[in-house]
């Protein structure tokens, strides 16, 4: 066991180490600056370790240079400085040392090294985190919850067990359950070399069982489908082309490559220890990560923000338009969209995907809602960018739904403007993914036949024909506009900021059950209370005092009053609209201004 384990010295200089979201051994997503990590660091070709560090911190994005025997902490998975040196995995300090005491097999240090380092499919990947969904071991539940005096947890069904778990993930209760399953299996396996093939040569794997090869080369008409878990590549399988129609079905736990035999060619899959691993040589097309198994070929002509970007090596994610209540879109301080959430039953609530925002950017965030409840629906999607070479710059969106009408999401675009029809009754909406980089592909499908030619997916519009109001001042960049009628509002939810009285976002509910969201509605996330029975709108503008700066931006509250008659209290000046014309909202992270436009 010394022998297995005692630290071995890396066979290059220190430099950068790049640190992975997720523990190799659990799976559980790192919290930061709470979780303490060990690096591991692997041989050139990736098949064993070579070094692994002392116990650091793991740290946020955008944190100042942390070291570790002379290591340099980094977080970026694209650092080009990571990649001119062999790869490197992250672990729990927890799952690392239980596993060191539960497996004695001496080649313990290059397979649990393998067993975090191939949880990605390929070393360029990009990056993504999903969870791990594996049952755990009775025989491992039982020692570790004896220990910590909780027995009774094994008396319990799995499916409990699960769940609990589910609710309980950062607990290191499950690190040492997990770790203690992972020591087992790895220590049970017999020693076998590492065996690599062209990936065009294999026609069926299951994890943990040796690779089919084929015969002969697979048909041109063969699709060759890869299942991805957290643990990495889980599956491969091959089908006729015919049975790879689109589906808008989507999983929240795998991710898959979709791709023909011919772009297979020169990729090397590696095989050990019942995984597998891919190699991609420079120069080779990349392989795209989708969050559905029958994704829409691509690029689709037309179809993107960005055409042709999705040759690039990406992670795309598609939103089942069928199945949501709602999107909510997030923008960054630089008015870049980030992220495009799908409300579900499973997610009711919006997160900001981790590899998006740093931990400071994500308290500047903009939230936009656009609320679909049944029986609403999206009737079209539609985007104007301020320039065609970078289309992630300020995009803009008009969507129009059965009921509430046409919505804007995005940054405020003035005058008249070409738009880019995306789709008409789109069923599905797809994006790009990237590690703190902002969305440059948005795809809807499918498009109409008829509406396959450029020109006439574009027409020229002036939906919000209306002038900036020169009580908001812009200084501190480019603001959002959302708008709605007045006219056969039921009800009203009022979303708070923090916890003062500081409008942050109006939901608006229609006699038809349409409704419309102004400003940022964060559901389930701020304070809100809902009004019926609105006689009057009143809306008051007051500077706000922020400390430490000289500006006082101008912030809205607003009052839903049940009477025409009523009063304010002393030194409030307001102004009191009965639900008649259009209301307008113009906002940024920072201020807000409402007013009612006859």
């Amino acid at each position: 066991m010394d022998a297995a384990w005692s630290r071995r010295r890396p066979a290059f200089p220190p430099g950068h180490l790049s640190l992975r979201p997720q523990c190799g051994i659990c799976g559980c997503a790192f919290v930061v600056e709470q979780d303490d990590i060990i690096g591991l660091i692997g041989s050139s070709d990736s098949s064993w370790l070579t070094y692994y560090t002392d116990p650091t911190p793991f740290i946020a994005y955008g944190s100042r240079m942390c070291h570790v025997h002379r290591w340099t902490l980094c977080r970026k998975q694209s650092c080009e400085l990571c990649r001119r040196l062999p790869e490197t995995a992250t672990v729990h300090v927890e799952c690392f040392r239980n596993f060191r005491i539960k497996c004695a097999h001496d080649q313990a240090l290059d397979r649990v090294w393998r067993y975090a380092a191939w949880c990605k499919p390929w070393r360029q990947a990009p990056t993504y985190s999903l969870p791990n969904e594996s049952f755990v071991s009775k025989e491992s539940l039982a020692v570790v919850a004896k220990a910590y005096s909780i027995q009774q947890l094994t008396e319990m069904p799995p499916e409990i067990v699960q769940h609990i778990r589910k609710y309980s993930s950062t607990a290191i209760f499950w690190r040492l359950v997990v770790s203690s399953d992972v020591a087992k299996h790895l220590s049970s396996l017999e020693n076998n070399n590492l065996v690599s093939s062209s990936l065009e040569q294999i026609s069926d794997w299951n994890r943990g069982s040796p690779p089919t090869f084929s015969l002969a080369p697979l048909s041109s008409t063969t699709i060759v489908r890869l299942w991805i878990d957290w643990k990495g590549i889980k599956m491969i399988e091959t089908f006729p082309r015919g049975e790879s129609k689109y589906s808008p079905k989507r999983f929240d736990n795998m991710l898959f490559v979709i791709k023909e035999p011919k772009d297979l060619v020169n990729i090397t899959a590696h095989y050990q220890d019942g995984q597998l691993r891919l190699e991609l040589a420079g120069g080779l097309p990349k392989l795209q990560l989708w969050d559905t198994p029958t994704p829409p070929k691509a690029p689709l002509p037309g179809e993107f923000i960005s055409e042709g970007s999705a040759a690039a090596s990406h992670r795309f994610c598609t939103i089942n338009l069928g199945t949501i209540t709602g999107l909510t879109f997030t923008y960054n301080n630089a008015n870049l969209l980030v992220a495009i959430h799908g409300h579900t039953s499973a997610h009711p609530y919006a997160e900001i995907p981790p590899e998006s925002l740093t931990v400071q950017g994500k308290k500047t965030a903009c939230w936009i809602y656009v609320p679909l409840p049944a029986p609403d629906e999206i009737v079209g999607i539609s985007v104007k960018t301020l320039d065609t070479t970078y289309p992630w710059i300020k995009p803009w969106f008009l969507i129009q739904t059965k009921l509430a009408g046409e919505i804007v999401v995005g940054p405020w675009h003035p005058g008249r403007f070409q738009i880019h029809k995306l789709s008409s009754s789109p069923k599905s909406l797809m994006t790009d993914r990237a590690e703190l980089s902002p969305v440059a592909i948005v795809g809807a499908y499918p498009r109409p036949y008829f509406e396959r030619s450029a020109r006439s997916r574009q027409r020229e519009i002036g939906v919000v024909p209306v002038n900036h109001p020169s009580s908001f001042p812009t200084a501190e960049g480019c603001c959002y506009f959302s708008f709605a009628p007045l006219q056969d509002v039921t009800s009203i939810t009022i979303f708070y900021l923090n916890d003062n009285d500081i409008c942050r976002g109006i939901l608006l509910e229609y006699a038809n059950g349409g409704q419309r969201a102004l400003g940022e509605c964060r559901i389930g996330h701020d304070r809100c209370k809902r009004y019926g029975n609105i006689a009057t709108l009143c809306i008051q503008t007051k500077a706000q005092i922020r400390p430490g700066s000289k500006t006082r931006p101008p912030v809205a509250k607003v009052i839903c009053s049940e009477t025409k008659r009523h009063q304010h209290e002393p030194g409030e000046e307001s102004k009191c609209s009965e639900l008649k014309g259009v209301l307008h909202f113009w906002f940024t992270p920072n201020m807000s201004f409402v007013e009612v436009i006859q």
